[in-house]
């Protein structure tokens, strides 16, 4: 062969091998672009398909929790009715703790978030004080104002009971005022 005819060969393939690479090249680069953000695109479906179903999920809780919650707060109204709780405060040291415990709501201005309440026993001073003891934190959790203990003197007629005056008082519930104000007034019925 020629040293032309192999000086033309090879430039030929030389100048192919270049014009190949520098077509391809910036191509190959694209591709792996592209399939990079094809990947990106997969992977943000995949997670907005696993939010989707986290959401239906997540309203199904919602849903389940509501109606806890629900019964949880009319439980809580229940604990928290002034009357049931004179029931089982008085039930309670009775039986307990061989107290005689009145309690009675005091008034109260319309605005005060909390309701007051005086309580009066009598009994055993040991006991009193555990009575009060197991008030505060047991599970009521009754926070007192005012904490008054009357010794009985050596010529009472009690013989040795000892007279507990003390005042406490619990938040108020804004559902029970309504419920209060908007349900019909209870009419007496005369006895025969």
């Amino acid at each position: 062969m020629s040293a032309r005819r192999s000086f033309f060969l090879l430039s030929f393939l030389i100048l192919s091998a270049v014009s190949w690479a520098a077509g391809i090249q910036p191509a190959l680069k694209e591709r792996r672009g592209y399939l990079d953000q094809m990947r990106n695109v997969e992977q943000t479906r995949a997670a907005n398909q696993r939010k989707i179903s986290q959401s239906a999920e997540l309203e199904q809780a919602w849903m389940e929790f509501g109606s806890l919650a629900q019964a949880a707060l009319e439980d809580l109204e229940d604990h928290l009715n002034p009357a049931l709780i004179q029931k089982r405060i008085t039930a309670w040291a009775s039986q307990a703790y061989d107290c005689d415990v009145r309690v009675k709501q005091e008034l109260s201005k319309p605005k005060d978030a909390v309701l007051y309440y005086s309580m009066i026993g009598e009994g055993d001073y040991s006991n009193l004080v555990r009575y009060l003891d197991a008030l505060e934190r047991g599970d009521f959790r009754i926070r007192f104002t005012d904490v008054k203990v009357i010794l009985p003197s050596k010529t009472d007629q009690r013989a040795g009971k000892v007279v507990l005056h003390a005042t406490f008082v619990i938040p108020k519930l804004p559902d029970a005022e309504v419920k209060a104000e908007t349900s019909p007034p209870v009419q007496e019925v005369p006895q025969s």
